[in-house]
């Protein structure tokens, strides 16, 4: 049954959240759209959402606010909160350059009135230069930090980083672990470097990570450790992310990033074959239940200061593995070799995480789970103890069909009857190429036996 959010009567998250003035960074982004998304919708009584977008030139304010909520994902919340897209505001940056591109009126106006940051922008790529994976990860974070330690009224931070970031460990516990490059010798070193010296030094820099962005994730919660510890924070550590189970509607994703491409590429028949080990556990998660959590960590480090009392940041793994496995094996795959080469890349990178294992501990977001209230739970669901994955990879393939390839569903008969036909001709030819193989053997023979 879906929530609607007509009760007059607050939830605790919903009333933490009443009044409020959220930043955000990365918000035009999978996650960041979907935060927004529910954020409006759910926590309707919230005061203003400030979101970082990088300039566009020739693009007015207004055009890039329409473009932005022209999108299947936001449909519900213009049918039930239609006047909430009022309170979500526009604000030029980059969290590529220094600042994170903010100008001195808009810096000064966050440092006075903001009460919550989600820190979710990053770079994703697994190869991403170092130079950028830096300037993005780290930098951008620890000039947001510098920011958040001169809001007044601020009550909480969370940094959305990856259940991957110290993935050089077998047992990835709700801790930062120890890096071998400290976040502000990382930052000197790519701005004072030229780019073809941090390339060069770039293998020596990440090793033993497997790419720039484990690392510079992992460099970032460090930094987080050690420069925020005085701010209420918290760290939300995703496995890997996938499209939406249930809210605002099931099936949406706007990107090939990670396995979308690859278990696409499996269902269109352009991918036979994928390295991976069948026996190993793919962790991941669905978007919409990752932002509910992100939403109660933040209420959570929000509303009690004392939420961990051990030394250290607040870590959430945010996994599947410990209460809901899944295996590699149960998802389709194909056993005849045909690599498509625009996936190629893909497939390499994701295959350090494809044929290995980690042990996830997710005492902290179980925990976090028992501590909401019934109410908070059927509006912010994230127990992934009772997640149906049979069903939720049925709409996942089926919301890449309609939100990548935009296919509408009108067209699923034809296609598969295409599918059919091609199927047909595949085995037709197997069988002639059989059979002249045969005829081919059978008259060497007789050539031999003569």
């Amino acid at each position: 049954m879906e929530e609607t959010f007509t009760s007059t009567v607050k939830t605790a998250i919903q009333e933490f959240y009443s009044d409020q003035t959220i930043f955000i960074t990365g918000g035009t982004g999978f996650v960041g759209k979907v935060l927004i998304e529910k954020l409006l919708r759910a926590c309707y009584n919230l005061r203003a959402i400030y979101m970082l977008v990088r300039p566009k030139r020739g693009e007015t304010s207004e055009k890039r606010m329409e473009e932005f909520f022209d999108n299947a994902l936001f449909a519900r919340l213009m049918v039930e909160r239609p006047d909430s897209i009022n309170k979500l505001y526009m604000m030029q940056g980059d969290c590529e350059l220094p600042n994170l591109g903010l100008s001195s009126s808009d810096r000064e106006l966050l440092r006075l009135e903001v009460n919550c940051v989600f820190h979710v922008a990053a770079t994703v790529r697994f190869n991403e230069k170092l130079q950028k994976a830096t300037y993005v990860n780290v930098r951008a974070t620890r000039d947001l930090l510098r920011l958040a330690k001169q809001m007044p009224k601020l009550k909480s931070f969370i940094h959305i980083s990856t259940a991957y970031s110290f993935c050089v460990n077998d047992i990835i516990r709700e801790e930062v672990d120890t890096v071998s490059i400290t976040a502000n010798d990382l930052i000197k070193l790519v701005e004072n470097t030229n780019e073809k010296q941090v390339i060069a030094v770039t293998p020596t820099i990440t090793e033993p990570w497997p790419n720039t962005y484990t690392l510079t994730k992992a460099v970032a919660e460090k930094l987080i450790e050690t420069e925020g510890g005085e701010l209420p924070i918290g760290i939300v550590r995703p496995s890997i992310v996938l499209a939406t189970a249930k809210e605002p509607v099931s099936g949406w994703i706007d990107n090939f990033y990670g396995p979308t491409a690859v278990f696409l590429g499996v269902a269109m028949g352009i991918i036979r074959i994928v390295q991976c080990a069948g026996n190993c556990l793919v962790d991941s998660v669905p978007v919409d239940y990752l932002v509910n959590n992100v939403i109660s960590a933040a209420w959570r480090v929000g509303a009690t200061n004392d939420f961990n009392r051990e030394p250290g940041v607040p870590v959430f793994n945010y996994v599947c593995s410990p209460e809901n496995p899944i295996k590699w094996s149960k998802l389709p795959t194909y056993d005849l070799l045909n690599i498509y080469k625009k996936m190629k890349e893909n497939i390499h990178t994701l295959s350090y995480f494809t044929i290995r294992q980690w042990t996830f501990v997710n005492k902290n977001t179980q925990h976090l789970w028992t501590s909401l209230s019934n109410e908070d739970k059927s509006l912010f669901p994230f127990n992934m103890n009772s997640f149906t994955w049979d069903s939720y990879i049925y709409s996942y393939v089926y919301g890449t069909r309609l939100y990548l390839l935009k296919e509408k569903i009108e067209t699923l008969q034809q296609a598969r009857r295409r599918l059919l036909r091609l199927k047909l001709v595949h085995y037709v030819v197997v069988t002639i190429l059989l059979y002249l193989v045969y005829k081919i053997v059978t008259f060497v023979l007789n050539l031999i036996i003569a």
